[in-house]
C-alpha cells in the first residue's frame, strides 16, 4: 500500500523591519528646566511700575514683561539736551575765534615777507622788521591758543553728546523684555520695588518651556 501524503505544514511570512520596544522604568524624580535664562534690569535703581508676567506665562521673546520709571532720565535727558546746546555754542564760538586769529596770521605772515625785502633794500628800519616779528609770533600764538581752546569745546560736546546716548539707552531699557520664548518659572518683580538693588533677576525663564527629569534608577532596573 502507497504511504499516505504529508500534511503541508502552514508558514507565516513577515518582512523583518526596525522596531522599537518599549519598556517601562519606574523611577522618583525631580523636573527641571533643560535651560533656564535669567531676566534682569539694564537700568539699576529705577522703580518698577508695572509687572506684566507671572510664574506659569509662555512668553516670546520681546515681549514686555515689566516696566520701570523713566522719570529721572527724562528729567537728565532734558538737562542733557541744555548741556549739548550750550557746548554746539561754544564749540561754534570757538570755531568762529580759531578762524580769525588764522586770518590774522596769513596776514602777518605776507607781512613779515613784505618787511623783510623792503628791509633788504633799506626802505624800512630794523626795529619796524622787529615789530612785525613781534606781531607774526604773537599772530602764532593766538592760533595755537585758539586750536587748543576749540579742540577743549569739542571735547567738552562729544563727552556731553556720549552722556546723552547713554541715557537714550537706558530709556529704552525701560521696558523690560523676555530675552528668549518660554515659561515663566520665578517672578521677583514686584511693582514699586527698585530695580537691581540686590542683584536677584527680575524674572526667569524656562527656555522654550523644555524641561526634563533627574532621577535615580536602580542598577537592577536597567535593561
Amino acid at each position: 500500500l502507497a504511504a499516505p501524503a504529508a500534511t503541508p505544514m502552514a508558514v507565516s511570512v513577515v518582512t523583518v523591519e526596525p522596531r522599537l520596544i518599549a519598556r517601562k522604568i519606574i523611577a522618583t524624580g525631580t523636573l527641571i528646566a533643560r535651560e533656564e535664562v535669567l531676566v534682569v534690569a539694564q537700568v539699576a535703581g529705577v522703580p518698577i511700575l508695572d509687572v506684566k508676567a507671572d510664574v506659569g506665562d509662555r512668553v516670546d521673546e520681546g515681549q514686555s514683561l515689566a516696566i520701570l520709571d523713566g522719570q529721572r532720565i527724562e528729567l537728565l535727558l532734558a538737562q542733557k539736551a541744555a548741556d549739548v546746546g550750550r557746548s554746539e555754542a561754544a564749540l561754534a564760538q570757538a570755531a568762529a575765534l580759531l578762524s580769525e586769529a588764522e586770518t590774522v596770521l596769513d596776514e602777518a605772515r605776507v607781512g613779515i615777507q613784505r618787511a623783510m625785502d623792503l628791509r633788504a633794500k633799506g626802505a624800512i628800519s630794523e626795529q619796524t622788521l622787529e615789530q612785525k616779528q613781534t606781531a607774526l609770533a604773537a599772530a602764532e600764538a593766538r592760533v595755537e591758543g585758539q586750536e587748543q581752546a576749540w579742540s577743549g569745546a569739542n571735547a567738552d560736546l562729544l563727552r556731553i553728546m556720549a552722556e546723552r546716548d547713554e541715557l537714550l539707552w537706558q530709556r529704552e531699557q525701560l521696558t523690560v523684555r523676555a530675552s528668549v520664548g518660554g515659561v515663566i518659572s520665578e517672578r521677583n518683580a514686584k511693582v514699586g520695588q527698585t530695580s537691581g538693588a540686590d542683584g536677584t533677576p527680575l524674572f526667569r525663564i524656562i527656555k522654550e518651556g523644555e524641561v526634563e527629569m533627574e532621577a535615580l534608577v536602580l542598577e537592577t532596573s536597567l535593561p
